[in-house]
């Protein structure tokens, strides 16, 4: 009796430019940290809360994407059975969990840095960095999940925790920073317009990539790359010099003098 060798799996890995981007968002993540402290010992001390922050940010970014540069931080999830050539074969696409770690730490911290900001109440703020880890904690799950229905239905969780994010951002965060100098209001509208553009392309690129299929590993590799850059160095900069920027009208930022 003869036998036919089922058609072998597909395997869906990083490319050579990926791989190059992810060693260069590292070195840019890990010169970050070095520029923000050493602003931030050009201003007292009770005016370095978000110098601190981003720095922090920043540190954790580099060693998430020297893991994943690195070659670590990842593994094949299967993507069902996909017709090749007359062929059918499963699909096997390797998927950067590092990165949910890495979202997992640092957006809310940069979150936390945009509630600030805007002057909303701390429920608020709660509030919206808990909606912002369950927006990641749901994209995780269904990014490493194998059953297709499961997967679209983890990223429907996750589309309505951002929408709440969203919302905190434009609206309780606008009308929380109305109350405040207008250089603040305006500095706000920068960051949320920047922000909430940002945030709504995570789960799009998701959708494309680990949902679809359509984006390459190494194009999404990139993506995030430039989306994580964007989001954290810009806005850093941004809040770093707030001072400058609001004419000195913002005090929200201030840390206890017993702190410092």
């Amino acid at each position: 009796m003869s036998t036919t060798a089922s058609p072998g799996p597909i395997i869906l890995t990083n490319n050579k430019s990926g791989e190059i981007t992810l060693w260069v968002t590292f070195v840019i993540f890990f010169l970050s940290p070095l520029f923000f402290i050493l602003v931030g010992l050009q201003v007292h001390t009770r005016k370095r809360s978000f110098h601190y922050i981003n720095a922090t940010i920043a540190i954790i970014s580099a060693l998430n994407y020297y893991k994943m540069a690195s070659g670590g931080g990842w593994k094949l999830v299967s993507q069902g059975d996909k017709l090749v050539n007359g062929e059918v074969h499963e699909i096997f696409r390797q998927v950067y969990y590092e990165h949910y770690v890495n979202w997992s730490m640092c957006t809310p911290l940069t979150i936390f840095q945009t509630a600030i900001l805007s002057g909303m109440s701390w429920k608020d703020v709660a509030i919206f960095v808990l909606a912002t880890e369950g927006l990641i904690q749901t994209g995780w799950v269904g990014a490493l999940e194998e059953n297709v229905t499961n997967k679209f239905v983890w990223w429907g969780f996750s589309i309505l925790f951002l929408i709440w994010v969203v919302y905190s951002m434009l609206w309780i965060g606008g009308q929380a920073v109305k109350l405040q100098h207008y250089r603040v209001n305006w500095l706000y509208i920068v960051v949320v317009g920047g922000g909430a553009a940002l945030m709504i392309a995570y789960p799009v690129l998701f959708l494309l990539g680990e949902g679809f299929g359509v984006v390459s590993v190494g194009t999404e590799q990139i993506i995030y790359s430039i989306l994580d850059i964007l989001a954290r160095v810009p806005l850093g900069f941004l809040l770093i010099y707030v001072n400058e920027f609001t004419g000195d009208n913002f005090h929200l930022d201030l840390l206890p003098e017993s702190l410092t």
